[in-house]
């Protein structure tokens, strides 16, 4: 074989093996740039799922029950939740549809906007605060709160106001005083400027009726507000309001509970979850209505 033709063999090997790693670098390339391209497919996923998790907790508290944000304070043996707005009370709303209705939006429309698979679960009206387990349960006419989940009272005391959309016919009555803790604060209004507070200690496991009232205002055209605190409905440390012939809004509800020490964050949750699917994302989580921050 003549140098030339040696020359020439070894020019087309240097030739293919260039070609051959600029082939590899390019497949290399696009194997990257798929997975970089998966990756924030990812990311933007997870933050699609995000997003759903904070819309659908976020405003369930407000759609469902008519509520605002609440907020708490501390000190060395107590804590307090503060609601400015819990509920809105009305004979012609169903709060359980309200919830029916919020489910499938989120399962319905909603999912498929978003292109993802969402389902809620056991989405009830009804929520529940922690640490210490309190059960606030709404329904037309009724906002109950069912305070004591434990074998111990937590409860120090209650403060609660009830506006109504009528005008008050008579005057307040309230129960009688009882020596024993919690002490419950109650505030009745209504729509003509007319106000009336009692403060009353009730015992948080009797039945406080006097003669089947307690906390009680008529209204005209034959309605009335009234708030139950002790033992209602069987079960005991059970703040109740009822509300007939009108609407009404429960706000200014202050819990106070007396604890040595609270180490865990105040949150609102529903005893619910979100299971939200998108292309490459299943997660399932808990529903939080609010966190203490």
């Amino acid at each position: 074989m003549d140098f030339f033709s040696k020359k020439r063999k070894g020019f087309l090997f240097t030739v293919m093996t260039v070609l051959l790693v600029l082939a590899l670098f390019l497949i290399s390339s696009s194997f990257l740039e798929a997975q970089l391209a998966l990756q924030d497919q990812s990311y933007l996923e997870g933050e699609k799922v995000k997003y759903v998790e904070d819309d659908v907790s976020s405003n369930f508290y407000s759609d469902v029950f008519g509520a605002g944000v609440p907020s708490s304070s501390r000190g060395t043996n107590w804590a307090r939740l503060y609601f400015p707005t819990a509920a809105f009370l009305s004979p012609s709303i169903s709060h359980s549809q309200l919830v029916s209705d919020y489910r499938n939006f989120f399962q319905g429309p909603y999912s498929q906007m978003l292109n993802a698979n969402i389902s809620l679960t056991g989405f009830q009206n009804k929520f529940f605060t922690l640490p210490f387990n309190s059960t606030f349960y709404v329904q037309q006419n009724v906002f109950k709160v069912s305070t004591i989940p434990f074998s111990t009272n937590y409860i120090n005391s209650i403060m609660i106001s009830v506006n109504a959309s009528k005008a008050r016919q008579g005057a307040c009555s309230a129960p009688n005083n009882d020596p024993s803790s919690p002490s419950i604060t109650v505030t009745l209004k209504d729509n003509a400027g007319f106000s009336c507070t009692n403060t009353v200690n009730l015992n948080y496991s009797q039945n406080n009726d006097q003669g089947g009232r307690q906390f009680y205002l008529r209204l005209l055209g034959g309605g009335s507000i009234e708030v139950k605190y002790g033992l209602v409905d069987s079960a005991i440390g059970t703040l109740k309001v009822i509300v007939l012939g009108a609407n009404a809004t429960v706000s200014d509800l202050y819990l106070n509970y007396s604890t040595v020490s609270l180490p865990q964050k105040f949150s609102l949750v529903g005893n619910s979850s979100i299971q939200i699917s998108t292309q490459n994302i299943i997660r399932k989580s808990d529903t939080l209505l609010w966190e203490e921050s």
